[in-house]
């Protein structure tokens, strides 16, 4: 068999796409005894919506100096965050995302 009638099959087949199958979790995240992870959505305005631990968890990172280099100023630790009637917490985008690069940082074994 000649080299190019076998390139045709192969060219062929290289163009399809293989999608894998969708991930479906396979533990449910905790936060203390409460089945959530902390985070528990948006809010309509597009604030995040967190549990009152994650709330001292970002608290604590503040406060450890996982900020330093991220941001200036410093917010405090209820800056951008306000209690909601069921005790939890909204966050607004900049302070979401500064809770999400300081838990990174946390995760990554930084030291602040």
């Amino acid at each position: 068999m000649k080299p190019s009638l076998l390139l045709i099959p192969v060219l062929c087949l290289s163009a399809c796409t293989i999608a894998p199958p969708p991930v479906e979790p396979t533990t449910i995240a905790y936060d203390g005894n409460s089945q959530s992870g902390g985070f528990l959505g948006y809010l309509a305005d597009g604030s995040g919506h967190i549990s009152p631990t994650a709330f001292a968890r970002y608290a604590a990172l503040l406060k450890a100096g996982y900020a330093r280099g991220l941001v200036i100023p410093i917010p405090g630790p209820a800056e951008g965050l306000q209690r909601l009637q069921d005790s939890t917490w909204s966050i607004d985008r900049a302070h979401l995302s500064l809770f999400i690069q300081m838990n990174s940082r946390f995760k990554s074994g930084y030291k602040p």
